[in-house]
């Protein structure tokens, strides 16, 4: 656990050995978690949102914080689908990177997704995916 200098507030931090996690380690960890903070005395209608890299995006924790309350942002790792929706603003980016002085240029875009490989549970239920 470490506290986030700025804000003052606790951030776990999970120490575990080099591999990915499962999606139900993930969602135990996250359950377990929220139990807590939300069990905290003031804290019982706090609004959660969990931010994790791509190898904590499993479709098992995400459906537990859609079903609990919770928010999540995740930075999926890419691919082909993915870089599809993000084409055309990718193009637009470029563009006026090249015309600009700027050493780094930012553009965001949002879309729906929902990856072939999550389960069945959410099908129709795609996520809100922002691309920066």
């Amino acid at each position: 656990m470490c506290i986030t200098p700025a804000a003052g507030f606790p951030s776990p931090a999970i120490l575990r050995p080099a591999k990915t996690p499962a999606g139900t380690e993930v969602r135990t960890v996250i359950k377990h978690l929220t139990k807590r903070i939300r069990g905290a005395q003031g804290w019982r209608h706090a609004n959660i949102v969990w931010r994790g890299d791509s190898h904590y995006g499993r479709d098992e924790a995400m459906y537990w914080y859609d079903d609990n309350g919770a928010g999540y942002i995740f930075g999926l790792a890419g691919n082909t689908a993915l870089d599809r929706e993000v084409a055309e603003i990718s193009d637009h980016l470029r563009f006026w990177h090249a015309w600009s002085n700027e050493p780094k240029m930012r553009c965001y875009s949002s879309f729906e997704y929902r990856a072939g490989s999550w389960s069945a549970k959410g099908a129709g239920r795609p996520s809100r995916l922002c691309a920066s």
